[in-house]
């Protein structure tokens, strides 16, 4: 019987050493990029979530003060008062006199709003103590600006016919890859308000 040189090369039933540790190797890579990526898509998720979290928490906030803004100064006796009284670029009261008893300090009927720049909130009381409205507030000023018939600039509450609402929302947590605001995403949202009453 004849031997060849091909009949001395086959490989034995099985794997060798080093094609085990290529298979391993490249099961390695396999899983890393898989996790790389389930760790990209896991962190763009979370920003998402802030993001929009920030953004609908400063619209929620502007949505409720420009409703009320909108019904202030209501009475039905024309009683005369003030609805929005200016304070300070940070804080404002709205007044009605909804039940008609000619007082607007009754709970209900005077509403204090303040931008708390120190405890990055805005504030809302409306006679039973200061309650949150929004949290993450990365500026305050101005968080209420007023307007005279003719558009002009004033601090004089009984000038304004149209108020201008900022609220500026920050990330609840920084992201190290965004390199501006010292990695807190901002939103901005303003609303400009004519005064009904």
């Amino acid at each position: 019987m004849r031997h060849t040189a091909a009949s001395y090369n086959r490989h034995p039933a099985g794997t060798t050493l080093t094609e085990l540790l290529i298979a391993i190797v490249l099961a390695g890579l396999v899983v890393g990029a898989i996790t790389q990526v389930f760790q990209s898509q896991r962190k763009a998720y979370a920003l998402q979530e802030q993001v929009a979290g920030m953004t609908q928490q400063a619209q929620a906030a502007l949505e409720i003060i420009t409703r009320e803004v909108r019904s202030a100064g209501t009475n039905r006796n024309w009683a005369a008062f003030t609805p929005v009284t200016y304070i300070s670029a940070t804080q404002f009261e709205l007044r009605s006199d909804r039940n008609d008893d000619g007082n607007t300090n009754a709970p209900g009927e005077l509403t204090i709003y303040v931008c708390d720049a120190a405890n990055r909130r805005i504030t809302r009381n409306a006679g039973s103590g200061a309650e949150t409205l929004a949290e993450n507030i990365d500026t305050c000023t101005p968080f209420i600006a007023g307007f005279t018939s003719t558009g002009q600039s004033t601090t004089d509450s009984n000038a304004m016919r149209q108020i201008r609402l900022t609220v500026t929302t920050r990330t609840a947590i920084p992201d190290l890859t965004y390199q501006s605001n010292g990695g807190y995403r901002t939103y901005t949202l303003t609303s400009l308000i004519t005064l009904r009453n």
